[in-house]
């Protein structure tokens, strides 16, 4: 299947979705990298909560922008727009 917003992209269908609802810690990883770790909450049932890190995601500071970018764009309902329609900067 073809798509359209990256047209070189392949989805294998086998990447599982993972809900966080916090970012626990932000690392600089060499020169160029970030490290997010994510979090979720649980409900131990006893009045206690504990927070789980689920996902730490590495990617290259380069991509922030466009992340920044991209997500105000969603939230204000407009479509995302990929970052790799030539070397436009983001507006």
């Amino acid at each position: 299947m073809r798509n359209e917003v990256l047209p070189d992209l392949i989805d294998p269908d086998r990447v599982n979705d993972i809900f966080a609802e916090g970012l626990a810690l932000l690392e600089k990883i060499g020169p160029d990298c970030l490290r997010f770790t994510l979090y979720a909450t649980r409900n131990l049932g006893d009045g206690d909560i504990d927070r789980h890190v689920v996902a730490r995601i590495i990617a290259p500071i380069s991509t922030l922008q466009a992340v920044m970018v991209q997500t105000r764009a969603v939230l204000a309902g407009r479509p995302f727009i990929t970052a790799s329609r030539g070397n436009a900067p983001l507006q």
